[in-house]
């Protein structure tokens, strides 16, 4: 009786994850994020006094993301739990302060609303992708290609 399993080495190989592929996806991600922020930075001459902090926090958050992207791409295992928990909280950030925007300032329009939701909805989706993706918990395997 063989003691190895009856499964072939290349459908092993290939329910690990591909390497190039977790980068293909990291690439998306990035862009994915950045044109998010971007676009929910134009929502900020409609929320009034609290835009610059605003602002400043998609900026923040951009340079984070990259940073961390970057280190997933390197291979830190550590930096999709960080990204992931990131994001999380500032989808909790951000619905905090929509309430606030909505109430204070009634001239922000319901286009600037969905772009928000949009960007908190994408930043969820991103965050549990990074959490159950084998191509990318591939990358932070150090396994030859």
């Amino acid at each position: 009786m063989p003691t190895s399993s009856p499964i072939p080495t290349r459908l092993k190989r290939h329910n690990r994850g591909n390497r190039f592929v977790g980068k293909m996806w990291l690439v998306l991600i990035f862009f994915l994020l950045v044109i998010m922020n971007y676009a929910a930075s134009m929502v900020v001459p409609f929320i009034g006094s609290i835009g610059p902090i605003y602002l400043s926090a998609l900026v923040i958050s951009t340079f984070w993301n990259a940073i961390l992207l970057a280190s997933i791409w390197w291979g830190h295992g550590w930096a999709r739990f960080v990204l992931s928990a990131f994001l999380m909280c500032f989808i909790l950030a951000q619905a905090s302060c929509l309430p606030d925007a909505l109430v204070y300032y009634p001239a922000l329009n319901g286009i600037s609303t969905k772009i928000i939701l949009l960007l908190s909805c994408t930043n969820f989706f991103v965050a549990v992708f990074l959490l159950i993706s084998k191509d990318i918990y591939c990358l932070s395997r150090h396994l030859p290609d």
